[in-house]
């Protein structure tokens, strides 16, 4: 079943198995990067990018304009007692800045993230910076594998395993037992979680109840914080579903009140309900909006006309903050209706 494959693939690509995306969900920079995918040529690259003389100046480096805004996420710092180890969020340290790759050099990417560990105990500094060493040895190397292997959208649920065990091995072989556990164990769990689901959706000689029974088995080899938040996530699912049946039916608010807190208990109840009221006024204000531009459009105004009182609408509907979502709704609206066309 192509479908079974590509929910796995879905997942595993989610889990962080394959480089294939960043954030604007295009091609990743390190598979661009010339000699970066080419293993041989790119580890003396690697080398010269992890020297602190390959940056001059780096306390006046700027950030690359897709971080301009954002924070790099903690977590990876000392205890309280000043103790450091290796932690799941120094990975996500390196991949904050990484997935700038392409808009500015490796040897600045690295300087920003020397600049981050800064705060770290000399010795622990150290040895996060031998990890980044080894992480950037393993990107390096993952990406000439996935080369090598070509699309990862036509594999059969067994062949993905066997290019999972070819990059877990090479995580290991890599980055050493200890920090490849630490940095993948949950992505791995997860990956086997949808590589076992995706054998059991694909098996037709399955009867309901069985397949049932064993996607519930292989759920339960996940860890727990992992099982949790799936059913946290099937709980809240399950209540969308029941508040916009109840809505369709015209039940009264005090029905989908108790719902809410039958569901989630009163206090969670209240911050449900308050989400809804915001929702609905979002909803209102939007559709305000959106007729009030219908009707500049109807009016035949010039396209700079058009422009400067499309833009007075949207100051006197939206705050500031608010009003980057709504161009980005009118951006998808417009990309959907193109689509549509073609």
């Amino acid at each position: 079943m192509k479908w079974a494959s590509a929910l796995l693939l879905a997942v595993v690509v989610g889990a962080g198995y394959f480089w294939s995306l960043d954030r604007s969900g295009e091609p990743d920079a390190w598979a661009d990067s010339g000699d970066l995918t080419d293993q041989a040529a790119g580890q003396p690259l690697v080398r010269e990018a992890l020297q602190e003389s390959a940056v001059d100046d780096a306390d006046s480096l700027a950030l690359p304009d897709s971080l301009q805004g954002t924070q790099p996420p903690g977590g990876w710092g000392p205890d309280p007692d000043g103790h450091w180890e290796v932690t799941p969020e120094l990975r996500l340290l390196f991949d904050y800045y990484l997935t700038a790759l392409g808009e500015a050099p490796l040897e600045e990417l690295v300087a920003h993230i020397r600049q981050s560990l800064a705060s770290l105990p000399p010795d622990a500094r150290r040895e996060a910076m031998a990890v980044l060493e080894d992480y950037l040895g393993f990107r390096l190397a993952l990406t000439e594998l996935e080369e090598a292997s070509g699309p990862t959208q036509s594999l059969s649920p067994g062949e993905l395993a066997e290019r999972l065990e070819r990059i877990r091995a090479l995580r290991r072989s890599t980055l050493g037992d200890a920090v490849a556990e630490t940095f993948y164990s949950e992505d791995e769990a997860l990956a086997d979680y949808a590589l076992a689901r995706a054998r059991i959706l694909a098996d037709e000689g399955l009867e309901d109840e069985e397949r049932q029974a064993r996607l519930t088995e292989a759920e339960s080899m996940l860890p727990e914080h992992m099982r949790a938040s799936r059913q946290a996530a099937r709980s809240f699912r399950e209540y969308r579903e029941q508040v916009s049946e109840l809505e369709r039916s015209g039940a009264p608010r005090e029905m989908i009140d108790a719902l809410r807190a039958q569901q989630f208990g009163e206090e969670a109840a209240e911050r449900l309900q308050e989400v809804d009221r915001e929702r609905a006024q979002w909803d209102r204000r939007l559709a305000e909006y959106r007729e009030e531009v219908a009707q500049l459009e109807a009016a035949g105004l010039s396209e700079p006309d058009l422009a400067e009182e499309r833009q007075r609408l949207l100051e006197r509907h939206f705050e500031e903050h608010e009003q980057t979502r709504v161009r980005a709704l009118e951006q998808m609206n417009r990309t959907g209706d193109s689509a549509q066309t073609q």
